[in-house]
């Protein structure tokens, strides 16, 4: 007992000794990072409005600054989530020390200390605040578009939608991925023996004592511990996912460009909002179904378990293919574009 409380008060670090690890791990990659964007993002900038100022109508011009803008608010969000991707991931790994260290400590064997001693919120919840950085970014993005500001301004008759601006497919992936996980939560959450274990009553496999019964043990599995924030999470991703969405179909309209460049715009731009969201979710139920399989086949319940391996990893190859297919891109307004006017012809004489 004695040596597994040193372990617990080495392994768990008070909240200041975590928040200065991290601040000290992502200072020198935040100043890297965040100079060289800056940097990029001047140029690029530069580069933008140059060709703004050489297109050949004002129409043209209006498109390149509106792509532009929202091709920037996605980079800025990608940035920002691998950013918060190291940060919690970071903590996650140093709320999960007294689960590590006993597996390379010959004289910490207990399993019920290494199996209540961890504490698996924080990288429960890492899935949802990366997402959730991701879209906070875009929200403010679109939150921040410019309004028209001339005294005569237009707007379509035809009203529009969610459904109709977000790509149907993605969409009900996001969800159905989402979902999934919560189911996947709860089965680890029911099923778990107590927290953090699964257990199972086995034949003895010796010969002589069939009449035998071993218990068997998987340690760690997602209890409650882990299955209540990360279904919590899943829940609330949805719901965040689909209030960008309706930002994208209520921001103004872009100024001086076509209703239907205006609209692929707005469906790039819900694209982008769903690539990443769907791509976590599936990522996070791909490894809690590897969990929940890996700890069923250690109990020796091979069907189950090499059953939910098979959908864990079918739902991570699914969500990796999906989050690199491009989205339609944006029409082209340009001189050849442009509807050619057919010559005037001279009056015949009679």
């Amino acid at each position: 007992m004695v040596t597994q409380t040193i372990l617990s008060e080495s392994f768990m670090p008070p909240a200041y000794d975590i928040a200065w690890s991290v601040v000290f791990m992502l200072g020198p990659l935040l100043v890297v990072l965040g100079g060289t964007f800056a940097l990029a993002l001047a140029l690029a900038t530069r580069a933008t409005r140059r060709r703004a100022a050489a297109a050949s109508s004002p129409l043209a011009a209006a498109t390149i600054l509106a792509a532009a803008r929202a091709t920037t608010a996605h980079v800025v969000a990608w940035l920002v989530a691998l950013l918060t991707t190291v940060a919690l991931l970071t903590v996650g790994g140093i709320a999960l020390g007294p689960l590590l260290m006993p597996r390379f400590a010959d004289y910490a064997p207990d399993a019920d200390y290494w199996a209540t001693g961890w504490n698996p919120v924080p990288l429960a919840l890492a899935p949802a605040g990366i997402a959730f950085a991701y879209l906070a970014v875009l929200l403010v993005g679109e939150a921040t578009w410019p309004s028209s500001d001339g005294t005569v301004r237009r707007a379509g008759l035809a009203a529009r939608t969610t459904g109709s601006i977000a790509p149907a497919a993605l969409r009900t992936v996001t969800w159905a991925w989402s979902a999934l996980l919560v189911a996947a939560a709860l089965t680890g959450g029911l099923t778990a023996t107590r927290p953090g274990t699964l257990q199972r009553s086995v034949a003895a496999p010796r010969p002589g004592r069939e009449n035998l019964v071993e218990l068997v043990t998987a340690t760690p599995y997602p209890s409650w511990q882990a299955a209540v924030p990360l279904a919590a999470g899943a829940l609330v991703l949805v719901l965040a996912v689909e209030i960008v969405l309706r930002r994208v179909t209520n921001r103004p309209a872009v100024e001086g460009v076509d209703a239907t460049w205006d609209l692929a715009l707005r469906r790039l731009t819900a694209r982008r909002v769903l690539r990443l969201p769907q791509l976590v979710a599936g990522l996070t139920l791909c490894l809690v179904l590897l969990w929940l399989g890996s700890s069923f086949v250690t109990v020796e319940e091979p069907v189950t378990g090499w059953s939910l391996v098979v959908l864990g990893s079918t739902a991570g190859v699914v969500a990796l293919a999906l989050a690199v297919v491009p989205g339609r891109p944006l029409p082209r307004v340009a001189p050849d574009a442009l509807p050619v006017p057919r010559p005037a012809r001279a009056p015949q004489e009679a």
